[in-house]
């Protein structure tokens, strides 16, 4: 099975750098052109599946990229980005800046991180993402291609336990919007054939 791990393309709160979590942001003009330009650089890609995080942004790159192959498309909760409760919306560099801020660690020191009201620590979002990828690896033999479509906390949290990245090294892995990971799945056993750190564009 070869899997193409997408996050989906730019957002108005992607551009000014806010906090996005469970906000139901749709793309912009320009995450829309990058939607466009992944669909065109898979453009030769037939795909057996296709799921994506229920979140527009994850939807519209999902649908922009499958085209005429949009009756695949499943929702899947477990792809959710993570929730970041009433810290939504702020802007991260203000946070960055500021050691004392509730939501620094999450940035500057993940294995320190402690979630404030109402979000998800990292531990839970690695569980659902886990048991995701742990139903489709029983599924190894029933599809060849499958398209996943989330966001970038999410995506890190299925690479990162293949590529054996450690939670204090979170964000390794550059993802920009709409960067295309690619994983093998083959006899059982994940690996990665491009992480994705350079964007489809």
């Amino acid at each position: 099975m070869r899997i193409y791990l997408v996050r989906h393309g730019q957002t108005d709160w992607n551009k000014a750098k806010k906090i996005q979590g469970r906000h139901n942001i749709s793309l912009n003009a320009c995450g829309r052109e990058m939607a466009e330009q992944a669909a065109e650089k898979l453009g030769d890609v037939v795909f057996d599946a296709a799921f994506c995080s229920p979140l527009n942004r994850a939807q519209e790159t999902a649908r922009i990229i499958l085209g005429d192959q949009q009756n695949l498309l499943k929702p899947e909760e477990r792809l959710a980005e993570i929730a970041f409760g009433v810290e939504e919306g702020r802007e991260r560099p203000k946070i960055e800046a500021d050691p004392s801020d509730p939501v620094y660690n999450f940035f500057c020191d993940p294995a320190h991180y402690l979630p404030p009201e109402g979000a998800e620590t990292f531990e839970a979002v690695y569980q659902r993402t886990g048991a995701f990828m742990e139903d489709l690896r029983m599924r190894e033999h029933d599809f060849e291609t499958v398209l996943l479509v989330a966001h970038a906390v999410v995506n890190r949290t299925i690479l990162n336990p293949i590529a054996g990245i450690a939670l204090g090294d979170f964000w390794k892995i550059k993802l920009p919007n709409c960067a295309i990971s690619i994983l093998e799945l083959k006899d059982g056993e994940y690996r990665i054939i491009d992480d994705g750190s350079v964007s489809a564009s």
